[in-house]
């Protein structure tokens, strides 16, 4: 059986290992990480929700705890656009030994809509815990109010229109600032603060 402690530690080390990747062009010899930040063509470090997730999964292959899957299919169908139902996927997916989904894990940068990461989340499987991973690069005093309350909106989206299975533990990255911010979600769909760890 899985333990949640553990899940949040390989995302917390996660996010330690994301903080030592370089950038493309600023590569320094012996780095902590091979891994790097590629630019945009306006020279600007291009970040997304994807390194984390190469991060995550070598954080997971560490383990003999767990099986995982790289966008698995949800258990479950959904519009998310348009009026055709679809399998809706998943960013990662945790697996006990015996190859039962434990917990559900969705990835995210910026401060952008949640409500379909938050709908799969709540509605989609049987699992006690599941995961929602928050990057952003940079906050000013109306981020953190402003992702919270899409957080709100999402859970109150999810509630609209399913029955909540899981409950949600977010964790919230700030890079530019080193900081770390969690909050729970239950599955009767209450949210907890947004507290800075």
């Amino acid at each position: 059986m899985t333990d949640n402690l553990d899940i949040e530690a390989l995302i917390k080390n996660s996010f330690k290992e994301l903080l030592k990747i370089g950038e493309e062009n600023a590569i320094k010899q012996n780095a902590e990480s091979r891994l790097i930040f590629p630019k945009k063509r306006d020279g600007e470090k291009r970040i997304s929700e994807q390194e984390l997730r190469f991060l995550l999964a070598r954080e997971l292959e560490k383990q003999d705890k767990f099986y995982y899957s790289v966008e698995a299919p949800t258990e479950d169908i959904y519009v998310f656009s348009g009026k055709k139902l679809i399998s809706a996927r998943l960013d990662l997916c945790l697996y006990d030994l015996n190859g039962k989904r434990t917990n559900l894990i969705e990835l995210k940068y910026d401060n952008v809509e949640v409500e379909n990461d938050f709908l799969k989340l709540l509605c989609d499987s049987e699992t006690k815990q599941n995961y929602f991973v928050h990057i952003v690069d940079n906050t000013d005093r109306e981020t953190i109010p402003s992702i919270e309350e899409k957080y709100k909106k999402a859970v109150n989206h999810s509630i609209s229109k399913r029955k909540i299975k899981s409950c949600i533990k977010i964790f919230l990255f700030v890079i530019n600032t080193r900081s770390l911010y969690e909050c729970k979600i239950s599955n009767d769909g209450k949210i907890g603060e947004l507290s800075k760890l």
